[in-house]
């Protein structure tokens, strides 16, 4: 049976582009550039997609510093960690999720609206580094929203650009933050990977996988 959907919006690191392991490196380096570790225990946060001003926030919570010096260390690590990151996509080394770019260029060719809702500060450099950037008529990163996920505001934000009803779009996302941002918005989700996420109506463990594309395209 094919589904109506009116539109298609993905999560970015780890639906997209499997980036969870840059953006700790990008972090242990700028911490690193001002002598200090990358708490081990913040790690988990940031596998999950956790944004930026988050990260920061519970890992200097963590390292427990004098308060004096927590507010201009937190404007200098931000700075620092996206310079690294982007370093990263300079040097090409962000892979792409597998089956991702085949998912992207089969939807785009049904005529289906795509987007992408995610707490990066660098959605678009990061689209054009991979080579998909023009797959996607809206691109929401967290510069366009006041808070991020769990927080509805980003999936929210593209359907309006989108001019889509929620109720007929999917989000593909691989995180309970991300699944709870758009179920409340009004989204449908399909869980990506191999984390069990509440709430979906399909799990599958990469976007090339068959039951997937079935219950997407009826094909």
């Amino acid at each position: 049976m094919t589904l109506l959907w009116e539109a298609f919006l993905f999560d970015m690191d780890g639906v997209l582009v499997d980036s969870a392991e840059l953006h700790l490196r990008a972090y242990r380096r700028a911490f690193a550039s001002e002598g200090l570790e990358f708490p081990p225990k913040v790690e988990t946060r940031v596998r999950s997609g956790g944004a930026r001003d988050v990260v920061l926030r519970e890992a200097l919570a963590v390292l427990e510093l004098e308060p004096s010096r927590v507010t201009a260390l937190y404007r200098t690590l931000h700075e620092k960690k996206g310079r690294e990151f982007e370093a990263f996509l300079d040097d090409g080394e962000l892979p792409l999720i597998e089956g991702a770019a085949e998912l992207v260029a089969e939807l785009a060719e049904h005529g289906y609206p795509l987007g992408v809702v995610t707490n990066s500060r660098a959605p678009k450099q990061v689209l054009a580094a991979l080579g998909i950037a023009d797959r996607f008529k809206v691109c929401v990163g967290r510069e366009h929203v006041d808070e991020p996920k769990p927080d509805p505001a980003g999936y929210r934000h593209a359907a309006r650009e989108l001019g889509v009803d929620p109720k007929h779009t999917v989000a593909f996302e691989d995180t309970e933050d991300g699944v709870e941002a758009a179920i409340g918005a009004g989204m449908s989700v399909v869980g990506i990977g191999a984390r069990s996420l509440q709430g979906t109506i399909l799990q599958a463990p990469n976007l090339r996988d068959a039951e997937l594309r079935r219950f997407l395209l009826g094909s």
